[in-house]
């Protein structure tokens, strides 16, 4: 079982915690037509990009401009995708996911999402897509993990059925 997880986002600290199991499927559901394009085609790609980038000390002006094109170029796919997306299943998609989110207040922890509701005014577009993000990761994962599990064991089921199976031909 995942543990919660602690992540450091803008600059507030948050929890993730898990979430319920049929959240999580009904999450995974609404978000695989865009998981492909976002975790392969560009995540990977702007992780690269932001890894080649200078320091902020060492960037002019039209170095930030050219590297901020270059990212958003890079996440045309994806954005594409997003934009596609059903607005009930990325607002969907959006709520479960910060619903398992807590921000770290002082000495305690508040939910980011109680009822649908977003209980912090101040957290900015960035941050809620990079907890997103990082709770997708986190709960695609086994649904990921069980889907290939499952596709192996359906390739070997079905052919030793094939082999076993009366009306299989013997040549």
């Amino acid at each position: 079982m995942l543990e919660p997880t602690e992540i450091k986002v803008g600059p507030h600290t948050y929890m993730l915690g898990r979430l319920d199991m049929f959240e999580a499927l009904d999450v995974c559901r609404r978000a695989a037509p865009i998981l492909p394009v976002l975790f392969h085609e560009v995540l990977s790609k702007v992780a690269l990009e932001v890894l080649k980038s200078k320091d902020e000390g060492e960037a002019s002006s039209e170095d930030r401009i050219d590297e901020l094109g270059r990212l958003i170029s890079m996440s045309q796919p994806a954005l594409k995708a997003i934009a596609a997306m059903p607005r009930e299943d990325y607002m969907t998609i959006i709520r479960v996911c910060l619903s398992c989110a807590e921000r770290k207040v002082g000495k305690t922890w508040a939910k980011v999402v109680v009822d649908g509701n977003l209980m912090f005014s101040d957290i900015e577009q960035a941050d809620v897509l990079q907890i997103v993000i990082r709770v997708l990761g986190r709960e695609l994962r086994p649904t990921i993990a069980a889907l290939l599990g499952l596709g192996g064991a359906a390739a070997s089921t079905s052919k030793a059925t094939s082999e076993s199976s009366p009306t299989a031909s013997t040549t």
